[in-house]
């Protein structure tokens, strides 16, 4: 543990990363994206009564929603739960 990091490393003091670990981070990716894609769909089909021409001709872009903030507000609180859990356990 550094800085608050856990490190995995080898003999030689090198530190290693494991293809399953890999491979959970984008399972974990993937699962963020899907939930984030429901609920920017969900937001959309809300407005749709509501909207002007042309906020129709942009929705489909999603372009009142900021999907930058959405993705890294995910992540930043999957970190933090992800972290809550290895201290209590």
């Amino acid at each position: 543990m550094d800085a608050g990091y856990v490190h995995t490393q080898d003999q030689q003091g090198g530190y290693v990363m494991y293809d399953e670990a890999l491979n959970d981070l984008k399972e974990l990716e993937t699962e963020l994206l899907l939930v984030a894609s429901h609920y920017t769909e969900k937001e959309k089909s809300h407005k749709e009564g509501s909207e002007s021409n042309i906020d129709q001709d942009w929705g489909w872009a999603h372009a009142g929603v900021d999907r930058f903030a959405v993705l890294y507000d995910m992540w930043t609180w999957e970190a933090t739960l992800l972290e809550n859990k290895r201290q209590f356990f």
